[in-house]
Formats: structure tokens, C-alpha cells, sequence
């Protein structure tokens, strides 16, 4: 077991304030590792923290973090321990066939690779206790796990441990770095085959599919076989030659170690010719810590035989616990950002014409449309106000601040040509908060310098409006246009901008190792890439709305890279002077 710190690199060209801003921010990192000598008790963000041993516990709404949740599945799934990177703001927690990320106040991981795991034990009427100290957390004797609560996580003898409130003690089997040899990876491969003409957009046909990997590199489960109905999907995408597909198997199965489900969606990426920017950007999501990062895996897929081509093989948007997760029963809303209606219920914002469609419920009650439809609308008269910048009056009142900094950034650093709060943005409105949440990220074929039709107007491009420089989603509304916009009234609140340059300054170590990943990934692809370029020939060919035409996968890889560190550099360089 590797325990590692990330740390902001030498010369990144801040400010003075913003180098203070870092400083700060390691100095809380340290803080946060020399937790096991005070034992931050509060696991749970309800969970009380009591100094009188002899009280009742209190009755506290508890909820399972995220994390926790997805460590269970893992551990269902027998995965094996590789390392823990724990870094306070985002900790990593490495598995043999997968990633759990864990942000600050969601899951403490404490270290006890050099110490005893403290005393923990149950006391009747006080539930656990964590070396003397309550939790708050009640025995859960009897119950599964997945109806418990993390007690106390913890690295101890070179692996990983979850002390359950049943008592249980889940202990994952160990794979120490020394021993860990990565094998040659096999894309796995998934053979669908019908009877029908031709696979249609308008409505599904029956199939069946056979999802193939041979090296079980995602689970135990060397091959998958299932009736399924397929269908066609996307807008412009669908009129490409490579089609994109979703598929709905007969019931819910795990595919490639990703949760269980009957609803997939196949992505084709045929304008771009990297292959690689959907996944660039779930991992920047995942950087980001969003409320759901859709998971992925990349494939090459046969359809009655004949070679399609490399897919991202995604799990399908929708509610449901290990995606969006939240409580429709309760009032809470689903809702996307599309300029191309496709759901039976939507409307456009007054101010900003903002286009918002209803994900789920698709189609609520008129009453429960006409509250939405006011509520984004007194947002909007809440951001232009006098009081904008009051956090009681002013647009704070209505948003999840924390989600819009982290979709901004997300969106900025891909130059996403969609992010300007027109398309592919998927938001959530809670009742338990009365706020919109931005809750994850979709569809970033067209990002990363793969888009030729900005503005020309564009501040600080160079000349080069599709290249890596310039401000995009702060500058420009809906239509395209300065001004007027979310983001662009937001970046008018100085407290909204230092926000934004906080947050950067805690993730951008992390999204400084994207070169790294993108190598990563070109290598397990091997020669897939090559094969789908024999396939579909358009290496030396403009495909819309590429910017460069380079004539070899080698060099469609190299502008992807030369895009994201450029524009990286661009914005820490230029974040820091609003």
C-alpha cells in the first residue's frame, strides 16, 4: 500500500492572494491528517458529536455517504485494495478494477498503517462509540450492511476496512503495489445481433448481446449474454455514419463491473477522432467530485457481424440511487437544459430564455410545472436584482453555489462548445434545500478543440477563437451572445469569483495529470483505435465541426493534449486577474 499526497506544482503563475489561498489550503490538508490525534467523530453530516458519555442518543437523520455505498458495491464485487490517496479535499481510494473518489465531508479515511484502531464499541442508549467519544450512530445488529452506516473507515496492515454499525468488520483482500503487475488488457468486445432491416431512432427492436472480456479486468464475469431491445439515439449524431445506439436488456445485470441496470447507451464519437474526449471529461467530473459521475467503459462493437467500430459503452442518465439520487416521492425534480426539445413537457426561462425540459417525472402535474417554471424565473429576477449579491435575497437563496462553481469549471476547461447553458445541462431541484443543483455532465464529443464555430468575439482567444484560449461559458448566454447570461451575471459578484478561484486552486494538481490518464487509455486501447480507423476512414478527412484535420490517430492524440494543457495554463494564468 502507497499512501501519496498531490501537491500544486512550482511556478503555476498566481497571484500573491491566490499563492496565501493555497497555503491555506495545504495547511488545512495537514490539518485534516493529523485528525487521528482529535478523531473526527461526525462521519455523517448529521451525526452528533456529544462530550456528556451518560446521555440518551438522540434521535439524528442519518444518511449513507456516497462513498460508502459504492466501497459496498466494490466490495461485493470482491475487488482488491491497490492504494489509498488521501488529500482531504478529494481522496482516491484505488481498486484493482475501479476508482472511488471521496469528497471533504462526505467520508473521513482515516491512516492506521502506523497505530492501533482506536477502541470502538456499543453502549446501549448511545449507540457506537469511537474511543470514548459518540458517534451518534446507532447499532444496526442484524441488518445488512447495505442497511448500516460506516462507523469508522480506516488502512490498517495494507488494505482497507469498514467498521459497520451491525458490527461487521468488511475487510478488503489486499493486491500491495510490489505485487500488482497490470496484465495485458483486452478491450472487451460486445456482439449485438438482430433480425430486423435496419436498427431504427423511432422505436426499439429485438436482439440479443453478448458483452465479452476476457481478461476480467472489470469483474469475475468473463462474458455477458442477454435478450435486449436496441434503438437508435442522439440528434446530429444520429445522422453520422457511425450510429450511436441505447440498448434495454430483459432485467437488470452488472455489465463490465458497473452497477446493475437494464438501460445502456452506446456513444460512437465519430467527429472525435481522439475517441477519448467523453472520457476526458468523466474524469474531470470525477476530479470535481459532481453528485454522479456517469461510468463508462470503452469497447469495440460488432453489430450481425460487422466490425462497428470503438464505442463508450455509458450507463443511461436516469434516478435512481447510484445515479442521480434523489427523492421524487418528495417533491424533487430532474430537469435538463436542451435547445432540442425532445421531452412533452418543458418551457424557456423569461429573462434569459433558458430552455428546461422535465427529465423525471416527465410529465408532473400542471401546478408542479407552473412552481418550476417560477421558481427559475424569480432566480433569474433574483440574479439581476439590486441584492443579487446578498446571500438571503440574492441568487444564492435559489442555487447550490458549490455545484455551479464545479459544472463551470468543467465545462470552461473543455471549452465545451454546449456549455453556455443551452445544451446537455442536467440539474437538479431538491425540496430539502429549495435549490437547483447542477448534478453531472453529458456529452463532450464536441469539447476540447473540437469545435470550429465559435464567436469571433470571443476576449483573450488570440486570434483563435476554436483554439485553447478565450472565455466561453463566463462571457456568453444561451444564444450565443455576451452577456446576459448565468455565469456571466454570477462572475459579476466578486464573493462568486474568489469562490471560483478557491475551488481551482484545490483541484487543479489534479487536472494537471490529465496528460498522464490520456496515455493510459490510449495504451488499453492497443490497436482498437487502429481498427476503427480502418473502418471508418477519416483520419485525412474534415468531419464537422472538427478544427484540425491531422491525417493520424498519433496526432489527433497530441492535439487533444496540446488543447487541455493550454487551456489549463490559460485559466490558471488568467482566473486569478478577474
Amino acid at each position: 500500500m502507497r499512501l501519496s499526497r498531490h501537491t500544486l506544482p512550482a511556478g503555476s503563475g498566481r497571484k500573491p492572494g491566490a499563492t496565501a489561498r493555497v497555503g491555506r489550503f495545504r495547511a488545512l490538508l495537514q490539518s485534516a491528517h493529523r485528525s487521528l490525534l482529535t478523531l473526527l467523530v461526525a462521519v455523517l453530516g448529521t451525526i452528533l458529536l456529544s462530550t456528556g458519555c451518560q446521555k440518551e442518543l438522540e434521535t439524528v437523520e442519518l444518511e449513507q455517504p456516497r462513498p460508502y455505498l459504492e466501497l459496498l458495491d466494490a466490495y461485493r464485487d470482491g475487488a482488491l485494495f491497490v492504494e489509498a490517496v488521501l488529500d482531504g479535499e478529494l481522496s482516491h481510494i484505488i481498486l484493482s478494477d475501479r476508482e472511488i473518489h471521496i469528497r471533504a465531508g462526505e467520508l473521513v479515511v482515516y491512516d492506521c498503517s502506523k497505530t492501533n484502531r482506536p477502541p470502538i464499541v456499543l453502549i446501549g442508549g448511545q449507540g457506537w462509540m469511537v474511543q470514548g467519544r459518540q458517534t451518534g450512530i446507532p447499532g444496526t445488529k442484524g441488518k445488512t450492511a447495505e442497511e448500516s452506516y460506516p462507523v469508522y473507515v480506516y488502512l490498517y496492515e495494507e488494505t482497507l476496512h469498514i467498521f459497520v454499525s451491525n458490527g461487521e468488520i468488511l475487510s478488503f483482500p489486499n493486491k500491495s503495489e510490489d505485487d500488482y503487475k497490470p496484465q495485458e488488457f483486452t478491450v472487451p468486445k460486445v456482439r449485438i445481433t438482430h433480425n430486423s432491416d435496419r436498427i431504427h431512432k423511432s422505436y426499439a427492436i429485438d436482439g440479443n448481446i453478448v458483452i465479452e472480456d476476457p481478461d476480467c479486468h472489470y469483474s469475475k464475469v468473463s462474458s455477458l449474454s442477454s435478450a435486449t431491445k436496441i434503438q437508435g439515439r442522439g440528434n446530429s449524431t444520429w445522422d453520422m455514419p457511425k450510429k450511436p445506439f441505447k440498448i434495454k436488456l430483459s432485467e437488470q445485470q452488472k455489465v463490465l463491473g458497473m452497477p446493475a441496470n437494464k438501460d445502456w447507451v452506446f456513444l460512437a464519437n465519430y467527429s472525435d477522432k481522439s475517441l477519448l474526449r467523453n472520457a476526458v471529461a468523466m474524469k474531470t467530473s470525477e476530479i470535481l467530485g459532481m453528485d454522479w459521475t456517469p461510468r463508462y467503459r470503452i469497447v469495440e462493437l460488432w453489430i450481425n457481424g460487422e466490425y462497428q467500430g470503438v464505442y463508450n459503452l455509458f450507463e443511461k442518465k436516469e434516478v435512481t440511487r447510484n445515479k442521480v439520487n434523489i427523492d421524487l416521492a418528495a417533491g424533487d425534480m430532474y430537469l435538463e437544459i436542451e435547445q432540442s426539445i425532445d421531452a412533452p413537457c418543458y418551457f424557456w426561462t423569461s429573462r434569459c430564455g433558458v430552455p428546461v425540459q422535465f427529465k423525471e417525472p416527465e410529465t408532473p402535474p400542471a401546478a408542479t410545472q407552473e412552481w418550476v417554471r417560477s421558481f427559475f424565473n424569480e432566480f433569474e429576477t433574483a440574479l439581476w436584482g439590486k441584492d443579487f449579491k446578498d446571500p438571503e435575497k440574492g441568487y444564492a437563496a435559489y442555487i447550490d453555489v458549490r455545484s455551479f462553481i464545479d459544472n463551470y469549471i468543467i465545462r470552461e476547461l473543455a471549452k465545451d462548445i454546449d456549455g453556455n447553458v443551452r445544451k446537455s445541462a442536467f440539474l437538479t431541484l431538491l425540496k430539502s434545500d429549495g435549490k437547483l443543483h447542477f448534478c453531472h455532465v453529458w456529452d463532450f464529443d464536441l469539447s476540447y478543440g473540437n469545435a470550429d464555430y465559435f464567436p469571433w468575439d470571443i476576449d483573450g482567444c488570440n486570434g483563435d477563437p476554436n483554439g485553447p484560449y478565450g472565455w466561453w461559458v463566463k462571457d456568453y448566454n444561451t444564444a450565443s451572445n455576451k452577456g446576459e447570461g448565468w455565469y456571466n451575471r454570477l462572475f459579476q459578484d466578486p464573493a462568486f469569483v474568489a469562490a471560483v478561484q478557491d475551488r481551482w486552486s484545490e483541484v487543479y494538481s489534479e487536472l494537471s495529470r490529465m496528460p498522464e490518464y490520456i496515455d493510459k487509455l490510449v495504451k488499453e486501447m492497443g490497436e482498437a483505435p487502429a481498427r476503427n480507423f480502418s473502418k471508418w476512414k477519416i483520419l485525412g478527412t474534415y468531419v464537422w465541426p472538427n478544427v484540425k484535420v491531422t491525417g493520424s490517430y498519433e496526432a489527433e492524440i497530441s492535439w487533444l493534449k496540446y488543447f487541455y494543457t493550454n487551456r489549463l495554463e490559460w485559466l490558471d494564468n488568467n482566473l486569478y486577474k478577474l
